[in-house]
């Protein structure tokens, strides 16, 4: 299996749908956008947000190359808030972002409540807690918002 049907796999198993709202937080070069694209299809859309130009534009190139126009690539300024309105998202990927984010740090805390602010009631948020301390960080999602 390569590494594209992995993150399917992955997104699919975590709940990404057909025709949802999808925002990769700190998508990076597009390893989960793409897929996430792929799965939410053409009613769909996935918002692939990262403080890196050179990594959105890795992104859209890749869009690009797969003819997928439901991907909106935005660029920050690593601060934690976004300009997307209440309640907008179906699913949230947070994935291999908490080396920035370290359990304990206020930023965490900043984010979630970001992520909390442009979710949908019932939304997917879905973490993959590489660099850190998942059971830290499993309470300190449960006891911010979630």
């Amino acid at each position: 299996m390569d590494n594209e049907q992995i993150c399917t796999e992955v997104l699919k198993s975590a709940g990404i749908k057909k025709g949802q709202i999808v925002l990769d937080f700190g998508c990076g070069r597009g390893t989960y956008t793409i897929s996430a694209a792929k799965i939410v299809g053409g009613t769909g859309r996935v918002y692939a947000l990262d403080k890196d130009s050179s990594r959105l534009e890795e992104v859209s190139n890749k869009c690009r190359e797969q003819n997928l126009n439901n991907v909106e690539t935005i660029k920050t300024n690593g601060e934690l808030y976004f300009d997307f309105k209440d309640c907008k998202f179906d699913a949230v990927l947070l994935y291999d972002i908490f080396w920035y984010f370290p359990a304990g740090d206020h930023k965490l805390i900043t984010l979630l409540n970001e992520i909390y602010r442009v979710s949908r009631d019932g939304a997917l948020i879905s973490v993959f807690p590489e660099h850190t301390d998942a059971g830290k960080l499993k309470n300190i999602i449960e006891n911010n918002c979630f």
